[in-house]
């Protein structure tokens, strides 16, 4: 095989024939004298006379369902297994020796690893003696100070004392842990117990007692009704069985299954419950549990179900980290913070856990919202020593978002000067410097800089060009340089330069789209509040006013530490400027009013603090200024109805005289706007009603008056998106063709057109996305309000070419009607930005940028009630979840477009299709939520196709039923469906197929095969479905399985290859070389794959006088087969044929 162009065919390529016997991949197995049959067109089969013949195949390598359980798949979805697996391992595709061991097992009172008959006093309780009370916050880890079990069943003379809460309906016991003295059954050691100093024995089990022949007889009769389906006779028997011997597990698991299988889940788990108890098996309560998850009806009554089984678990076994994991779930979903944060205590205490990063961080989280952060500090730093005594891998759990933690952590406790070390120190060791501890000795921060040049130069051991510049400053992440710089800035007058030189990397004045601020808008406030609370107040105005852009702050509390900063200043006019931006950004918000108010009233301005105050009283907002303590008068009763909207005089007397309405030198506290955010009500009240006047609407000319400047802004804002929007149009053309610069101004332009488009409350209603756009202004009749939408939309009317000058309020009535565009744009236009917007953030991998574009499109009411526009949206999801590889929003907007065209084949295809090109592991294409969605759908399918009579035989549930029907108001089939879907039933097999359930796939391909014996790709699901199986470990009779699967691979061979059109005969070669590739059959493996490439040859030559187009469009397999030619050879020591393969077929 060192010249692999050897002449491997005895005739020219163009006369193959699938009858070809020497030509034929399948020629290897067939008979010396074997020719075909004369009908050599109709299906071929295997039969007795040869691998080649006609007759039926018999598909005995598959494993049927049972005929009257429907939907047998339901196994992969649910944790409920059927009564055969109930204590197999998780590979759910075992053979069938193991169904008849267990089955074998069953009839004869056993299962394996289940014990006798041992009555355990930890579980001889009901479940509310288990956890008395429910779910407790008192005592989360009570569970531990259980004692032991007793060697015999006999009780002492007298109770021991235990430790811990009583049980429920029990006497108050003294502390103390002994027990009485035993007087087991057996009648030994009747003495006075163990004596002092000697160590307890280890607990043995004892060995089951025979259950008996009566107890015997009633369980196999229980057995083999159940194996007959007779479950009404089974579940007699079952329950005789309990009531003779109630100390055996296998009659509890019987009648659990039996019950399951009658659709009484609740039950099923109640009495696999009961039986539990019998058993120490942590597996046992994990299975429970996770059976309870799955039922239905209140689910905070089921979480508190699967918690109990847990904790019983945990009982079992103190050190099981899986059950101690789903515990902490559930507590911190019941939001018990004490319980969470003794469980991640005691997890970090089991050998082999101590130094878990991920749950030290979680304990930190956890003491810092209940106020007691120094706890977590000594775990958290021995965790952090104990990974750094090893060298970073590519597993280690120290990484910066840990660290980063850390750092919070010690800046909570205000421990700056012991959180500088460790962060150098732990930044140096992730980023592979561990043993430069000389940077230790500066005091500077010389190592993070950027450049080497001018400090970290000069330090003696610095050896440049050891390591790569992003192991120094350039690597060193934004929130950890910012910290670095917070602690420097605690640290006093000396390191401000340090601290404003690590501020500088946010680089506050940068005005371009992709500015830090968009991302890291906390750390801008983080940083802007250091620097005020310091007195670097000039400083601090850069971080301000760069938060300005970003529309989610809070614009009344930004507006107000702006106006502190200049009053720190003297900047009188600035700051009166800000605190009126205050008061109209403000607008209605009575908490964001009061915020002003408190403003005023601390740098001593009390007469406006009076006034804004008595403002917000008269609209209903006295229990803010109560709650904010300002110094002004109170009605002394709550007024009942809202005061009109005249302004009355305000009382001169105050609680306390005003104090002069001039600038203190100091503040008492510096105005920031974490202090300001801290201050607002979590819920904003409810204004009350206006009083209805009799008289006409108010003329909009006097809001415009008050309104005047916010308005002449918003007209300049509506010329700018005008322009922009005029700019965009004319580089659409260079984008799509790639061109950076034009691409950058795209972005920019369109970006600021989004976020403009963002803000306008009139596209996302509080309520959702389901109340309809009724205009900018609203309807006739209703009480106006100078909203954002509203000023966007008169300064639109208003910059209109031939629109009257004066009083807008003559365009008010146009507002009547729901306009169809927005700056005069058409919505169509501004759907078409955000979707070209999106996909180039994408394509610049910006992923929470774009998603949040793509939300914001699919969450406006305006796209929401168009279903053109809205399909157009979850198109440009599915390009742009291909773009980040993000298979979880691939696969959510493949489900909606399935649900929007239910049974169209195209929609069905395109989730395959979609999956196919994804390239990352698959987790959600073949999870549980895509299997369950699917299996509905097949669900669906068949209740619509069946008729009303046939519908009874089968056991669809109550609630199905009137889903399907809609409650009765139609048949069952509003689709019109007439026949089986065969892509549906594909699709299901090849998402059951890529997640291993081969078994059950084939359930589905046959499904699809009865319909579509013909069908090319559906013959070769099945064959790989055989084989694969045939691999499995535990695969019955591989030879059979795989026999089945070439037989099904032949039929596949042949359909493809009876057209005689090239490109589906390669395909065919390639795929059966595949097979024979993967069976290891590498002399029949490669004459498949160089047929391939002298068909690759073919294909070229006649596409290629198409042109390049032409090429583009052909899906050609020869250089896969090169490729697997080249493995092939070089693992077979044929190094020189391989590099031949490579030189022409491999090398671009």
């Amino acid at each position: 095989m060192d010249d692999y162009n050897q002449d491997f065919f005895a005739g020219p390529p163009e006369h193959y024939a699938h009858q070809d016997l020497q030509h034929n991949p399948f020629a290897a197995m067939l008979p010396p004298d074997y020719a075909y049959p004369p009908h050599a067109s109709d299906p071929q089969y295997a039969s007795e006379h040869g691998y080649y013949g006609q007759g039926p195949i018999v598909h005995e390598g598959f494993i049927p369902a049972m005929e009257d359980v429907q939907y047998q798949d339901e196994q992969v979805n649910s944790s409920y297994p059927s009564p055969w697996t109930a204590h197999q391992e998780e590979d759910m595709l075992d053979t069938d020796d193991d169904m008849m061991m267990n089955e074998e097992l069953v009839l004869n009172g056993d299962i394996p690893g289940l014990r006798g008959p041992t009555l355990d006093p930890d579980f001889s309780g009901s479940e509310e003696s288990v956890n008395p009370g429910g779910i407790s916050d008192e005592d989360p880890d009570s569970d531990f100070d259980l004692d032991d079990a007793p060697k015999s069943r006999g009780r002492g003379r007298g109770r021991g004392r235990g430790r811990g809460r009583a049980a429920r309906g029990s006497r108050g016991r003294g502390r103390g842990r002994g027990r009485g003295r035993g007087r087991g059954r057996s009648g030994a050691d009747d003495g006075d117990g163990r004596p002092r100093g000697v160590p307890r024995a280890r607990r043995r089990h004892r060995e089951a007692k025979d259950p008996g022949p009566e107890f015997k007889d009633t369980l196999a009769k229980a057995t083999q009704a159940w194996l007959r389906e007779d479950l009404e006779t089974a579940m007699k028997h079952a329950g005789n069985a309990i009531k003779i011997n109630p100390e055996v597990f296998a009659s509890y698991n019987l009648l659990s299954e039996i019950l399951y299988a009658k659709e009484q889940y609740e039950e099923s788990v109640h009495v696999l419950s009961m039986g539990a108890v019998l058993q120490r098996d942590v597996s046992l309560w994990h299975r429970i549990a996770t059976r309870v998850l799955d039922l239905e009806g209140d689910e905070r009554a089921r979480l508190e179900w699967a918690h109990r089984c847990y904790s019983q678990a945990i009982r079992i076994d103190p050190n099981d980290w899986e059950s101690r994991c789903r515990r902490l779930d559930f507590q911190l979903r019941f939001d018990h913070k004490g319980q969470a944060k003794s469980e991640l205590e005691m997890m970090l205490k089991i050998e082999g856990h101590e130094y878990e990063l991920d749950r030290i961080q979680q304990l930190a989280e956890l003491c810092a919202v209940t106020q007691e952060p120094e706890r977590a500090v000594e775990p958290f730093e021995k965790a952090i020593e104990y990974h750094m005594r090893f060298q970073k891998d590519d597993y280690s759990q120290l990484d910066w978002q840990i660290l980063n933690s850390y750092l919070e952590l010690m800046q909570t406790l205000k421990r700056y000067d012991s959180a500088i070390p460790r962060l150098r120190s732990g930044a140096r060791w992730i980023l592979g410097r561990q043993n430069e501890s000389f940077w230790d000795d500066q005091a500077d921060d010389r190592e993070w800089d950027l450049d080497d040049e001018p400090r970290r130069i000069q330090v003696e051991e610095f050896v440049p060009g050891k390591h790569d510049k992003s192991a120094y400053g350039a690597g060193l992440p934004l929130e950890i340089r910012v910290k670095l710089g917070m602690f420097r800035l605690h640290n006093g007058p000396t390191y401000l330069s340090e601290a404003i030189a690590h501020f500088e990397h946010l680089e506050p004045e940068d005005g371009s789209e992709m500015a830090a601020v968009f991302d890291f808008d906390d750390l801008f406030r983080e940083v802007a509040d250091a620097l005020t609370m310091s007195g670097n107040h000039e400083q601090a105005l850069r971080y301000y006013n760069a938060l300005r852009r970003v529309p989610d702050v809070p614009q009344t509390a930004l507006f107000i530490s702006i106006s502190a900063c200049h009053w720190a200043l003297r900047n009188d006019v600035e700051a009166e400027r800000f605190i009126d931006a205050a008061l109209n950004a403000a607008g209605t918000d009575l908490s964001a009013r009061v915020q002003v108010a408190r403003f005023f009233q601390e740098w001593g301005m009390m007469q406006r603090c009076n006034e804004v105050a008595q403002d917000v009283i008269a609209k209903g907002g006295v229990d803010l200024v109560r709650k904010a303590k300002l110094n002004v008068q109170l009605p002394t009763q709550r007024p009942t109805q809202a005061r009109d909207h005249v302004k009355r005089p305000v009382s001169a007397k105050v609680s306390r005289a005003p104090r002069p309405t001039v600038l203190r030198e100091l503040a008492p506290k510096p105005t920031t706007l974490e202090s300001l955010e801290s201050r607002r009500s979590p819920t904003r009240p409810k204004e009350a009603k206006e009083v209805k006047a009799h008289k006409s609407r108010r003329r909009l000319r006097g809001l415009l008056d008050s309104e005047k400047e916010k308005l002449e802004g918003a007209q300049q804002r509506d010329k700018a998106i005008r322009e922009m929007y005029q700019e965009l149009k004319a580089i659409e053309d260079l984008v799509d063709e790639g061109d950076e610069e034009s691409t950058e101004t795209y972005m920019e332009f369109a970006g600021q057109m989004v976020d403009e488009f963002r803000r306008m409350e009139a596209f996302y209603p509080r309520r959702d996305k389901h109340v309809k756009f009724v205009g900018y202004i609203g309807r006739k009749g209703s009480h106006f309000r100078m909203k954002e939408s509203a000023l966007a939309y008169l300064a639109t009317v208003s910059n209109r070419e031939g629109a009257s000058e004066g009083d807008p309020s003559t365009h008010l009535n146009v507002g009547e009607q729901a306009p169809e565009d927005f700056h005069d744009i058409p919505f169509d236009a501004w759907l078409d930005i955000f979707c070209r917007y999106a996909l180039l953030v994408a394509k610049y991998g910006k992923n929470n940028r774009c998603w949040t574009v793509i939300q914001a499109a699919a969450n406006a009411n305006i796209f929401h009630h168009s279903s053109q526009r809205e399909h157009h949206i979850y198109v440009c999801w599915l390009a742009c979840a291909l773009i980040l590889r993000d298979e979880e929003h691939l696969c959510n907007a493949c489900r909606y477009l399935i649900k929007q065209h239910p049974y169209s084949n195209d929609a069905y295809r395109l989730f395959g299709l979609m999956n196919r090109l994804y390239s990352g592991h698959r987790s959600w294409y073949n999870g549980g939520p895509s299997q369950k969605f699917v299996l509905r759908l097949i669900k669906a399918m068949d209740f619509a196709l069946l008729d009303k009579e046939a519908r009874l035989l089968y056991k669809f549930g109550d609630q199905e039923r009137s889903g399907y029907t809609k409650g009765g108001q139609n048949d069952g089939n509003p689709e019109g469906i007439t026949d089986v879907n065969v892509a549906l039933l594909s699709m299901y097999g090849h998402v059951l197929a890529s997640g291993g359930a081969y078994l059950n796939a084939l359930n589905y391909f046959f499904r699809a095969y009865s319909v579509e014996p013909n069908d090319a790709v559906l013959n070769f699901s099945i064959a790989i479905a055989y084989m694969q199986h045939a691999m499995k470990r535990q695969s019955e009779n591989r030879q059979y399985q795989i026999q089945q699967g070439l037989g099904f691979l032949h039929r596949y061979y042949e359909l493809r290859s009876k057209s005689g059109v090239d490109l589906q005969l390669q395909e065919a070669e390639f795929n059966v070389g595949r097979v024979w590739h993967m069976l290891g059959l590498y002399h029949l493996a490669l004459p498949a794959y160089e047929r391939v490439l002298a068909l690759g040859r073919r294909i070229s030559a006649e596409h290629a006088k198409e042109g390049p187009d032409g090429l583009l469009r052909v899906e050609d397999f020869a250089n896969d087969a090169a490729y697997a030619i080249q493995l092939i050879l070089a693992l077979t020591e044929d190094f020189q044929g391989a590099r031949n393969v490579t030189r022409e077929w491999l090398v671009i």
